[in-house]
């Protein structure tokens, strides 16, 4: 039996010693090694570097990353595998500009980009896609990152910077894009069984057959884990007074399967998670008892492609999403006579919400000539969300609702809206990109939102962007109209809030490196965060917003086929209230993630990766280490590998700054040293 010493607040020796000879490995293989590869037949230069091919995210079409007009980064399913990436949120941890991180309250996984936060406990302010298709709440625009089976990612694009003019509401300061495998790519079976820290056990398959016209593509996976002790010191806690448990325990399972018949192409998806609620991390005055949450997501998103003629494609898209969260509670205190007037607790059985959205899109890419191609077309989108409900004992309330309940009717709204997006190249060496979007909403009323560009080829390794755009929010469900009053209310009057963004961008690639660097400055205007009215905090629109300027950068090398390494981040120049000029509190002055991935062997690979996040708001700096070894051995036509993960590898005890609203100074950050061990089978 292995023993890990998980919880120990000091570097354990065999850590060090790990770690140091990781480090050695790499230094000397680099003096070394630089012209000399090994075998590694399966794996090329440019799988090392991440990626080489097309991206969709920037134009809705496969194109370079190199001249896509937008600032963009990839993490492919290789990355996945060398740093041995259990979901999608701890591989944007390690992607460019990203910070993800956790509030006391949300059961959403959050992410920043360009130090933006105001997205309060929900991802609203950034896009999610899989395969292009909006995943996230019409209620309160959460996203839930951690839902798709992970070895279900063929790669994940990122787009940094304004990008409404092709996908509409929420793309406002970015996207994720995550591309999933599909069969005829993939041709193999796989089953994989993770054991770890925290009683975690993870059990993973995907099947994939391709015959003639046919294509199937199946993912699923099943997850129960206790989760990790979650201290909260008394100075952390609203009451004073501090408490450790059992938090962030979790039972998933999932499904994900990609069909198609010649032109005909549908993506399924089904989860239902199950976790230990985050009420009471600070608000523990104000919750009691033991909280449970279920998620049920489930979405089907349909696409037909028919080639009109050799220069013009058209594109029909329909989908229809359905979410289900129901929350149970043992005990709420009911707020009476302000933020810490408390009476008894009744019992609370339920509190629910289900919401739905159903859309269809129809778009056209046309070839106009050589030089110019343009995409146009027309989008529909519907919300709707059922009573939003904190159903309590009904001898204490007679309605049977709580009045903390969000909304108790049937809130809906809709989306109708066209664009134009195109490219013209002026010659060999520089092209102009353009687009415009017109949405009319139903409660907001029209956007428009528009973009331009200039890409130059400066040489063959060197091409210079810059970029300009705009884009747009609105209100959700939840923003509008939850009267929860005293503890938070919305406003139906809101008005979209937008965003202008500029980028200047360097990119350049060899043989051997990929290196990119990017100047940005963003502007809000009508910036939805919650402030206090007559006492009671309200959704709001803050008319100036904010402005952020700031610098992001790649690097990549690959040495040889045996040794790779990679550093990327942000540096933020200047964030202030667009109203009074003053420097934004919350605020990440820098990010830097840096890596080393070794083969010393075809079949077995070392990664040592890592984090660095400055202070924010009064929440310390941190460095958070990892380590991931795989060893791979073929067992017939089949394939075995091992692989063993390390995540937060010297115990790091670090803390987030609690933003969204001030009481505290800071709450628990992420979770202590973790260890995982992996098998799994290819056939």
């Amino acid at each position: 039996m292995i023993m890990f010493n998980l919880h120990s607040k000091k570097p354990c020796a065999k850590s060090l010693v790990t770690l140091a000879v990781l480090m050695g490995l790499a230094t000397t293989t680099a003096q070394a090694q630089v012209e000399e590869d090994v075998h590694l037949d399966d794996v090329s230069l440019q799988d090392l570097l991440d990626f080489d091919g097309m991206v969709v995210s920037a134009s809705k079409k496969a194109e370079s990353i190199d001249t896509a007009p937008a600032i963009m980064s990839v993490f492919t399913k290789q990355s996945i595998q060398d740093t041995g990436a259990k979901n999608i949120v701890e591989a944007l941890a390690l992607m460019t500009g990203i910070f993800t991180y956790d509030t006391y309250f949300s059961q959403y996984n959050l992410a920043s980009m360009r130090n933006n936060f105001g997205g309060e406990h929900y991802l609203s302010k950034i896009l999610f896609l899989i395969n292009g298709h909006p995943v996230y709440s019409p209620v309160n625009g959460g996203a839930k990152l951690t839902a798709l089976p992970i070895d279900a990612v063929e790669r994940i694009e990122v787009v940094r910077g304004p990008v409404s003019v092709l996908f509409g509401t929420n793309a406002l300061t970015g996207v994720i894009n995550v591309i999933t495998e599909k069969a005829g790519k993939v041709d193999s079976n796989k089953v994989k069984a993770t054991i770890g820290s925290g009683s975690k056990h993870q059990l993973e398959f995907s099947i994939a057959q391709a015959q003639q016209d046919w294509r199937f593509y199946l993912s699923g996976d099943y997850i129960e884990e206790d989760g990790y002790p979650l201290t909260v010191t008394a100075e952390q806690d609203e009451a004073g007074r501090g408490f450790a448990e059992k938090d962030f325990g979790e039972d998933k399972w999932s499904l994900f399967a990609n069909l198609g018949y010649k032109d005909f192409e549908a993506d399924i998806f089904f989860a239902d998670i199950a976790k230990d609620h985050k009420y009471g991390i600070i608000p523990n005055s104000f919750f009691a008892g033991v909280d449970t949450y279920d998620e049920q997501m489930f979405y089907v998103d349909m696409r037909y492609n028919h080639q009109l003629s050799d220069t013009v494609d058209l594109t029909y898209k329909f989908w229809y999403d359905s979410l289900k969260i129901d929350w149970r509670n043992d005990g709420i205190f009911i707020l009476e006579s302000g933020p810490f007037g408390l009476e008894s607790p009744p019992h609370i059985t339920d509190i629910t919400t289900d919401s739905s959205k159903i859309g269809a899109e129809i778009f056209a890419h046309v070839q106009a000539s050589e030089a110019l191609d343009y995409s146009a077309g027309l989008v529909y989108t519907y919300y709707e969300a059922d009573p939003y409900i904190f159903a309590i004992d009904k001898s204490i309330v007679a309605t049977g609702y709580s009045p903390l309940s969000s909304f108790t009717e049937v809130k809906d709204d809709r989306d109708l809206a066209a664009y134009i997006n195109g490219s013209y190249n002026l010659s060999e060496t520089a092209s102009l990109t353009a687009g415009l979007r017109y949405t009319e909403n139903d409660t907001a009323g029209g956007q428009l939102n528009y973009r331009t560009g200039l890409i130059y080829k400066l040489s063959d390794s060197l091409i210079l962007k810059g970029l300009y755009a705009t884009s747009f929010r609105s209100a959700n469900l939840f923003e509008r109209y939850v009267l929860s009053s005293p503890i938070l209310q919305g406003s139906e009057d809101l008005e979209n809030e937008e965003l202008e963004g500029f980028d200047i961008g360097l990119y350049y690639r060899s043989e051997k490196s990929r290196a990119s660097i990017n100047y940005y400055s963003n502007k809000t205007e009508n910036f939805i965060k919650r402030r206090a009215v007559n006492g009671v905090p309200t959704y709001v629109n803050l008319p100036e917003g904010e402005k952020t300027t700031g610098l992001e950068y790649e690097f990549k090398y690959a040495f040889s086929k045996s040794l790779s390494m990679f550093v990327n981040g942000a540096h933020s120049f200047s964030a202030e209230d667009g109203a009074t000029g003053d420097d934004l509190v919350f605020v990440v002055d820098d990010m830097v993630n840096f890596g080393v991935t070794y083969r010393p062997a075809d079949n077995f690979t070392i990664s040592s990766f890592n984090s660095y996040r400055s202070d924010w708001g009064k929440a310390s700096a941190f460095t958070v280490a990892g380590l991931s070894m795989s060893y791979h051995t073929k067992l017939g036509d089949n394939e075995m590998s091992l692989s063993l993960t390390i995540n937060n590898l010297f115990d790091k005890d670090y803390q987030y700054a609690e933003f969204s609203r001030g009481r505290l100074d800071t709450i628990p950050g992420g979770a202590p040293r973790r260890a995982y061990a992996a098998v799994s089978f290819e056939f």
